[in-house]
Order: C-alpha cells, then structure tokens, then sequence
C-alpha cells in the first residue's frame, strides 16, 4: 500500500521502468525461446498490473474517495486507518496533534503498518480520523479443523485414501 506522496513518485517511476522493460522485452522477442520470452511477459505484466492497482488506489485515496477500500477481516485495520487519513488529506503532523503524540509517532506507526499499536491507540487513531465501523458478520471458528473435500474428488476416491492410510498405520484405528 502507498501511504505518502513520496511513496507514489517511487511508484510510478517504478513503473515507467517496468513499461520500458516491457517494450525492451518485446524488441528482443526473436532473440528468445516462446518460454523465456511467456515468462518475461507474465511476469511483467503482473508487476506491471499490481503497481498501477496500488498507484490507482493512493490516488483515489488521495482525491478523498474512501469507497475504494473494502476491507475483508480485522487484520486490515492497518490499512483502514491510513487510507482514511489519505482520504481526508490529513498529514501526519495534523492527525498526530489531534490525539497528542508527536508527529515522528505517527510516521512510525504507519511505516510498521501499525503492528506494534496497541489497541486503545488504535481506537484513538480511528476516532481522531471519525471512523465508523459496523460489523456485518463474525464467525467463530471451533478449535476443529475442518477439511472440505473439493469437488472433483469422489467419494470412492476418499475411501479408498482412507483404506490405505489404515493399511500404513495413519488412522489408529479409526473406520475406513
């Protein structure tokens, strides 16, 4: 994620590196095998794509569209609370003055994506930046691990497994 501007100016000359190597490849296409040459490409395009994703993303940000972000888990946290202060043009200084800290704290905080806050920091944070949270789904996993059998195999597939895996010593015993 691009948190400041001076991250965005390093990603887009990335970038614009990354195309030139694009056309560099493409000019030296004769010179490689189908293989080497699909491998540059893919690889390519997929540094390519990510960069301008995230550059697309800060700037969005940056005009103040917070809707562009849609976290998926709480572990997002991190990334919820630079992107809203992104969205709201706020700078470090000012976000930091608001819940009196100095603004190096701030800086800290999200060079380390906020990993060593603690959580009443946290809500301070996502109070000082009028953050609203609603929780539309929670789920609490049992300490049992659970394994779902994918699609393509068939149950006839799984006994069979099983009957060897008994065979060898692995289910202790348990039925087939």
């Amino acid at each position: 994620m691009i948190k400041n501007q001076k991250q965005a100016a390093v990603a887009k000359e990335r970038l614009a590196e990354l195309n030139q190597s694009f056309i560099e490849l493409n000019s030296k296409q004769i010179e490689m095998s189908l293989a080497e040459y699909k491998l540059g490409v893919n690889s390519l395009s997929y540094l390519i794509d990510e960069i301008k994703k995230e550059i697309n993303e800060y700037d969005s940000l940056a005009k103040g569209d917070f809707h562009c972000f849609e976290p998926t888990e709480l572990g997002d946290i991190n990334k919820i609370l630079i992107a809203a202060r992104i969205a709201k043009r706020m700078s470090h200084r000012e976000l930091a003055e608001l819940i009196g800290i100095q603004e190096q704290q701030i800086q800290r905080y999200e060079s380390s994506d906020y990993e060593s806050v603690n959580w009443t920091r946290i809500q301070e944070i996502a109070f000082a930046l009028d953050l609203k949270f609603e929780f539309k789904r929670i789920e609490i996993n049992s300490n049992k691990r659970q394994f779902k059998i994918p699609s393509n195999v068939s149950p006839e597939s799984v006994r069979k497994a099983k009957i060897d895996l008994k065979s060898r010593g692995y289910l202790n015993g348990q039925a087939a």
